[in-house]
């Protein structure tokens, strides 16, 4: 059975123009970083609540662009951390 109405959570990915790819990936970079805050930038934690290998989960956060150094984790779309002067954490 088809829904009439979309899951209103949906609505960004369902904008024109985006491919299925680009919704996949937006989608998987932004579950990383929600499991990576709620973690505190814990990588283990973050792979396990998505029940990953670690080979796997390295190899999304490479794919994603996703780098972690210490307690943040930074991309080149999103820093799940805001940097404060110098690169350093506020």
């Amino acid at each position: 059975m088809l829904r009439s109405t979309p899951n209103p959570k949906a609505a960004p990915l369902l904008a024109d123009g985006i491919s299925l790819h680009e919704a996949v990936e937006a989608f998987e970079r932004e579950l990383i970083f929600s499991r990576l805050e709620r973690h505190g930038g814990n990588v283990k934690a973050a792979r396990e609540s998505l029940g990953l290998a670690k080979a796997t989960f390295h190899r999304y956060m490479k794919r994603l662009g996703i780098a972690v150094r210490g307690m943040r984790a930074r991309s080149e779309r999103r820093c799940a951390r805001p940097l404060g002067r110098q690169g350093r954490r506020p």
